[in-house]
């Protein structure tokens, strides 16, 4: 069992796929795939909530998290705007 640390790594981890996964995503939906907005958005939502209740993270992760989480916003903005 890692400590809580650990934890919260692997589960930034799991964020930051989660962020690559949407990204693609959204470039299917730019594509005119059929993907539902309504669904990336809320997807998009509960990924920043997700990155919000992370704790214990290095200098370089609370940088990208702030990115991710303000990448997140402008992705639900871009899929609205298609």
């Amino acid at each position: 069992m890692g400590t809580e640390k650990d934890i919260e790594f692997k589960r930034y981890e799991e964020c930051v796929n989660e962020y690559k996964e949407l990204l693609e995503d959204l470039t299917s939906i730019k594509e005119g795939k059929d993907r539902p907005v309504s669904e990336f958005e809320r997807r998009c939502n509960d990924l920043i909530e997700k990155f919000k209740t992370i704790e214990y993270l290095g200098i370089l992760e609370e940088q990208a998290r702030a990115m991710a989480i303000n990448d997140l916003s402008k992705f639900i903005s871009e899929a609205k705007n298609i």
